[in-house]
């Protein structure tokens, strides 16, 4: 091969691989405009919850019980929500990730998140709805914690490398849910949400994704 083939070769070589990374990056990261914020919704009840703008005008999306939805793009500004039979009304701010965390008893709690800031990095976040003041996410054998001490209704969170995940979840030393093995994703927060149901702890797992309804 001569000295211009390789040249081109090379040349080709590193043009796939920023496309490569370009896609990936759009993949996990979709483009959100710097005043526009993200909203969604983890419905904790044992029933289907819509989501309504306007005061409940403008119906956006149902969300099946116990899971979270996609983030929505909203402008920045002044929204009114409908969850479920409730109403919030909230600030969204530019740049920002909120959760609207509807219960058994359509209380709504609302938490906001955080977002991966290093690119290449994943992001655990963790929600505790359980009655447990002192909640940890360590990992699955419980020497390495990896988010200390949340309180109840309250979330917590921790940029990581992207690695297969095995993780268990304590109330001070006592071991009381073991979560799936999961393998994090580059750019891509994993949400953990724990709460109580009819006596048992239950978990909800998702990667989190934008619907920019565009």
């Amino acid at each position: 091969m001569s000295i211009s083939q390789k040249i081109f070769t090379i040349v080709i070589l590193l043009t796939s691989c920023t496309f490569a990374f370009a896609d990936d990056e759009e993949l996990y990261e979709p483009k959100v405009k710097d005043n526009e914020g993200l909203i969604r919704v983890l419905n904790l009840s044992e029933k289907v919850v819509s989501l309504s703008l306007n005061g409940g005008g403008t119906k956006l999306f149902s969300i099946k019980p116990f899971s979270f939805s996609d983030y929505v793009v909203f402008k920045e500004g002044a929204q009114i929500f409908l969850v479920g039979e409730r109403q919030v009304e909230k600030n969204v701010e530019r740049g920002s990730s909120t959760t609207l965390v509807i219960d058994n008893n359509s209380s709504v709690t609302l938490l906001e998140d955080k977002r991966i800031i290093k690119n290449g990095k994943s992001m655990i976040s963790f929600y505790n709805f359980t009655r447990s003041n002192n909640l940890s996410l360590k990992t699955a054998n419980g020497k390495t914690t990896i988010i200390a001490d949340t309180v109840a209704n309250t979330s917590g969170y921790r940029e990581i490398n992207p690695v297969r995940l095995k993780s268990t979840v304590f109330s001070d030393t006592t071991v009381i849910k073991i979560v799936d093995e999961k393998l994090l994703m580059r750019n891509t927060p994993f949400n953990i949400a724990i709460f109580e149901h009819s006596g048992n702890f239950i978990t909800i797992l998702a990667d989190s994704s934008v619907n920019t309804r565009k």
